[in-house]
């Protein structure tokens, strides 16, 4: 993925993806009220039958939550979850009222608290982006798309296509006490890298706070 990049640049793109995927984490520690960390960066994603394995989720029913970039960068991310690791999440932040009762008021509040971990999570990269790139961005409305695990890859490889993607990249998160391991999967246009290229020694010198 970065195969055009010099060594500064390279070194300037793995900072800002390090930082701002780690203040993701933090976000999740914030809302969840638990550990949570930066477990692992894949930039390098294998292939199978030429299909890119964005997500490792091998569970029968995935949980995506899209949120699109708009502005200056264009391109998108998905927070990735198993069923029974959104049923892990909320249960550690939703009230136990939510919980036991299965009705349009309840489902909503179950799906509001999924996109509000996105808004959040998303929110901290994006926040990053801007902040070290010198951009003008900002993520949209999230949404949640529910789907079979064997075909999470395919729908992503057709995103990717509809957006031209050329730079992808694949966080997991850790929450330990909770047993939940989110993947974060980012794809965003080829002007990611030229910003990059033009803001590596800005990058560099910034202060990580």
């Amino acid at each position: 993925m970065f195969n055009n990049l010099t060594d500064k640049e390279i070194d300037a793109t793995n900072k800002l993806l390090q930082f701002g995927l780690s203040k993701a984490a933090k976000a999740f520690q914030g809302i969840l009220g638990t550990e949570a960390s930066l477990k692992s960066i894949d930039s390098e994603l294998t292939r199978i039958s030429d299909v890119p394995q964005y997500c490792t989720k091998m569970d029968s029913k995935t949980h995506l939550l899209k949120t699109e970039l708009v502005g200056d960068l264009k391109g998108f991310c998905h927070l990735i979850f198993t069923e029974n690791e959104v049923q892990k999440v909320q249960n550690a932040g939703l009230p136990e009222e939510v919980l036991l009762n299965n009705n349009p008021e309840t489902r909503l509040m179950k799906l509001e608290f999924l996109t509000e971990i996105d808004n959040m999570v998303a929110g901290s990269v994006i926040t990053q982006l801007a902040n070290f790139l010198d951009l003008e961005v900002y993520g949209n409305v999230p949404s949640l798309h529910v789907m079979q695990a064997n075909e999470v890859n395919k729908y992503i490889q057709a995103e990717s296509v509809v957006y031209n993607s050329k730079v992808e990249f694949r966080a997991t998160f850790s929450v330990p006490h909770l047993g939940v391991s989110p993947e974060f999967v980012w794809l965003l246009q080829e002007n990611f890298i030229d910003k990059v290229k033009a803001n590596a020694e800005q990058v560099l010198a910034k202060e990580l706070i």
